[in-house]
């Protein structure tokens, strides 16, 4: 008679209520409890985007700048809507002063979501970077030779993505006052 019409207690599954859990330390500003949380999560479900996204953030709160980039990028490999992936890597590379890659990342958080302020504030950030990368390029050359330091190809370059950049955010803020 043992087992006949007995059946194994499935167990809980806690995943969600830890999860969310681990995402509360994250509003709270719990960065290191938060990190240790999530990566327990993240173990258990690798493709968890909420996961991966918050754990990022955690990690750069937490001074780990190496593994916030990986999960930003394994999460930009992953997503097929990939913007908030894409914004908090523009977001930690603009603070990095790595603006050039900062700017690629905010155009393409951008694409996502046209009128989205907290991104187009971030391409404005990064433009602006890149902007002042630009001018000093100029300034090695000297007021003496402004000419010939605008055909510097870095300074053409730099000064090309800033273009691309402020036209996107006028194109897009052009569309949005048409809508309205």
């Amino acid at each position: 008679n043992l087992g006949i019409g007995l059946q194994e207690p499935t167990p809980i599954d806690d995943y969600e209520p830890r999860k969310q859990n681990a995402l509360a330390e994250t509003r709270l500003g719990n960065w290191e409890t938060a990190c240790l949380e999530l990566e327990a999560c993240l173990l258990e479900r690798p493709d968890d985007w909420d996961v991966i996204n918050a754990l990022g953030v955690a990690c750069f709160r937490c001074g780990d700048l190496d593994q916030a980039i990986a999960l930003f990028q394994k999460g930009i490999a992953l997503s097929s809507a990939p913007r908030d992936f894409h914004h908090n890597m523009a977001f930690i590379l603009l603070e990095t002063h790595n603006f050039v890659n900062a700017l690629e990342h905010a155009l393409q958080a951008l694409d996502y979501t046209r009128d989205n302020p907290d991104i187009r504030r971030t391409v404005e950030r990064a433009s602006e970077g890149v902007l002042q990368l630009a001018r000093k390029v100029l300034r090695r050359y000297g007021d003496s030779q402004r000419l010939r330091a605008k055909q510097d190809p870095e300074y053409k370059e730099l000064m090309a993505r800033y273009h691309v950049a402020k036209e996107i955010l006028q194109s897009k803020s052009n569309k949005a006052d048409m809508k309205a």
